[in-house]
């Protein structure tokens, strides 16, 4: 098709289109525009360094029409592409179009009849919308008015969409205001309209529908509510307002405009908050937290839902605050997101001690613990990052451990469910001996789940730490990417020595790949320096090596198999290896001073070993078990499930399994067949023997 080149020389309306990579629809907008009724336009084009043909289709059109204008740049996002089109228009009207969208005919005609009528500060149409088959929906863009001028008020100017193509705006305001696009922010129409609404006082709202919207793949709106979405997305929106607030103080108009900046933050918060996974909550209610401290407004007089919550987030109690969030989201019949597939975490602080566990509902009295003496031994002016990667650990147990650090605003706890591994790898199906449960293998994925920060530890719950570990974190790695102790035992192991695990010399050797065993580490105590580590090749890698792993020892085997030659070796002291109250490797007991952790490795531990109970190094453990939350619980759990197995083969207790086993039975039957004290004599002897056959399979077990 030929187009005549137009002779017009006024433009009265400057419609600014960002183009990257919009080949596939360029031909469909720029033909729309064109051939509006209303011909006083200029269409600025900014090519926001395609790399597919836009750049070609623009200069064709501008070579077709001279209202064409035909801008380039490195690609740097549309928020620089639409300043280009602000320093250059020059029509007396501005108007946007997305470049994978089109126009009415009518569009601007419609637009700047009444924007000069009723000489109002912007006009609103409504709009199609279609989804990515390209069939009309309901639109989302919805118009909540009816036809016609209004005065805005705070509540109106609220419900106003953020969309800049269905709006036209005074080029005059745009200029006196100097509002731009903040380059470098997904929400950056955001601040444009919000700022603009700022500083207008009427509107012309037009109930008839001039903009075709598509749903495109891979668009940033697609990004957003979609599972490529990232923490600085949702971020963006705090970071957005923060500009807002800074832009209301410069011109000094904040007092005129406070009721609309407590509403936009309310309704911000809200729908930013259900794109909110579990594991970006704390992160997310931060960041909302130092904007209310920026803003130091009042929130809301009086006492309402919303002024709790905001008060919530002003003092730091996240747990209230988001129990209020998903209040509000069930009232209006919305679900927050729960998580996003293979999400990477992001640091809550700049000086930080990053801190990585691996635990489940059963085991979380027993992290407590460790907690508790990584509390006692921490510094106010260190910062602790502490992530806990899980599947299955209740609402109930996060509030309690979370709550241990309330007080302590140097320590941020999250939890990270990694139910979205487990589904990806089949993780339950990976090869598991021994007392060790699967989701040991939680920790093969830190380098990629970590990919933001720089060093994390990894600490497993079965031990205590005696001194600050922020020490453990700044030790010297020497250009290696893991940190980590031998392991006393396995390292000893040779050709001739390896009775207590038969063949596993010869496995290490030949499977796993090894030359020797000398510097095998234990994996409960690990530093990794997760810059020095390839995640892509990594994750790659960890798959491989599961594959050959099919006997011995779970991650253990595999961290070796990865960084076997290129770990460091941290001194004994950062993981002391228990195993019945005795230290591996070590034929006398250490100083307790030198001891910076104490690791209880094996299945025999402080709380499931009553003979320990005289032991210097269980001492150490129940005294840390004290100061936590469920001390009661792991006390009561010992006392009734607690046994002393030793070395000593148990066959006294054997031979007394059956005599025990028919006693429970004999009491179990006639406790059913008797009345009044004979009837409660058989119950108790029933409960003592049902414990005592427990107890013996146990041992057998």
């Amino acid at each position: 098709m030929k187009y005549k080149k137009s002779n017009q020389s006024n433009q009265k309306i400057s419609i600014i289109v960002p183009v990257y990579n919009a080949e596939k629809y360029l031909d469909r907008c720029l033909t729309a525009l064109i051939n509006q009724t209303f011909k006083e336009i200029e269409i600025l084009c900014i090519n926001d360094g395609s790399t597919d043909g836009s750049l070609e289709i623009l200069n064709r059109y501008q070579q077709l029409d001279s209202r064409v204008r035909v801008f380039s740049q490195k690609n740097s996002g549309p928020a620089k592409a639409r300043n280009v089109g602000l320093k250059n228009m020059r029509g007396e009207y501005l108007m946007f179009c997305d470049a994978d969208d089109c126009y009415e005919p009518t569009m601007c005609e419609e637009m700047h009849k009444n924007i000069m009528t009723y000489n109002t500060d912007f006009v609103m149409c409504n709009t199609y919308a279609y989804d990515s088959n390209n069939f009309e929906i309901e639109s989302l863009y919805y118009f909540p008015f009816k036809n016609g001028k209004k005065v805005l008020s705070a509540e109106e100017k609220s419900k106003i969409n953020v969309y800049l193509w269905n709006k036209i705006f005074k080029t005059e305001l745009v200029r006196k205001y100097h509002i731009e696009f903040p380059v470098g922010h997904k929400a950056d129409d955001n601040f444009f309209v919000f700022a603009y609404l700022t500083i207008s006082k009427q509107s012309f709202l037009l109930d008839n529908k001039l903009y075709h919207h598509y749903s495109v793949p891979n668009s940033i709106m697609h990004q957003y509510y979609g599972n490529q979405i990232v923490f600085q997305d949702i971020k963006d929106k705090s970071d957005i307002l923060s500009l807002l607030y800074d832009f209301l103080v410069q011109h000094k108009i904040v007092q005129e405009n406070i009721v609309f900046l407590k509403t936009i933050l309310y309704n911000e918060l809200f729908f930013a908050w259900l794109q909110v996974p579990d594991e970006w909550k704390e992160d997310f209610l931060t960041q909302w937290k130092l904007l209310l401290h920026k803003i130091k407004l009042k929130i809301w007089s009086e006492h309402t839902p919303i002024q709790s919550l905001f008060s919530y987030i002003y003092n730091g109690d996240f747990y209230q605050a988001s129990n209020l969030l998903d209040a509000f989201a069930s009232e209006k019949k919305r679900e927050r997101r729960k998580s996003i597939p293979n999400l990477i975490l992001h640091p809550i602080f700049l000086e930080k001690c990053a801190l990585v566990f691996n635990c489940d509902e059963a085991f979380i009295p027993f992290l407590s613990v460790t907690l508790s003496s990584i509390q006692v031994h921490s510094k106010p002016q260190y910062f602790y990052d502490i992530v806990i990667l899980n599947h299955n650990i209740s609402r109930q147990s996060q509030r309690i451990i979370t709550n241990m650090f309330k007080v302590q605003k140097n320590f941020n706890i999250r939890f990270y469910d990694m139910k979205e591994y487990v589904a990806k790898y089949h993780i339950d199906s990976w090869m598991s001996l021994r007392n060790i449960k699967p989701s040991a293998y939680y920790r093969l994925f830190i380098p990629i789940i970590f990919s933001n920060f720089k060093r994390v530890i990894y600490l497993d719950c079965d031990l205590i730490v005696n001194t600050d570990i922020s020490e453990l974190y700044h030790i010297p790695l020497h250009n290696k990417p893991l940190g980590a102790v031998k392991d006393l035992f396995v390292s000893k192991v040779n050709s001739t020595n390896d009775f207590l695990f038969p063949g596993f010399y010869q496995y290490a050797i030949q499977t796993m790949e090894l030359p020797h065993l000398d510097e095998y580490v234990n994996s409960g105590v690990l530093v990794l320096d997760i810059s020095k580590i390839n995640t892509n090749k990594y994750e790659h890698n960890i798959i491989e090596a599961v594959q050959k792993n099919t006997a011995y020892f779970h991650d253990q085997n595999i961290w070796n198999m990865l960084f076997y030659s290129e770990v460091c070796l941290l001194d004994e002291t950062w993981n002391v290896q228990i195993n019945n109250g005795n230290i591996l490797g070590k034929a006398t007991y250490p100083k307790p001073e030198s001891i910076k952790i104490l690791h209880f490795c094996s299945k025999f531990k402080p709380w499931n070993t009553l003979h320990w109970k005289s032991n210097e190094i269980s001492i150490q453990w129940w005294m840390y078990a004290r100061l936590s939350p469920f001390y009661e619980k792991i006390l009561f759990d010992t006392v009734r499930t607690g046994y002393s197995p030793s070395y000593k083969f148990p066959l006294k207790d054997i031979l007394n399994f059956p005599k025990a086993y028919w006693t429970y039975l004999r009491c179990r039957i006639l406790s059913n067949f008797t009345w009044g004290e004979k009837r409660q004599h058989y119950l108790y002897k029933k409960h003592v023997f049902h414990n005592e056959v427990r107890r013996i399979r146990k041992l057998l077990k």
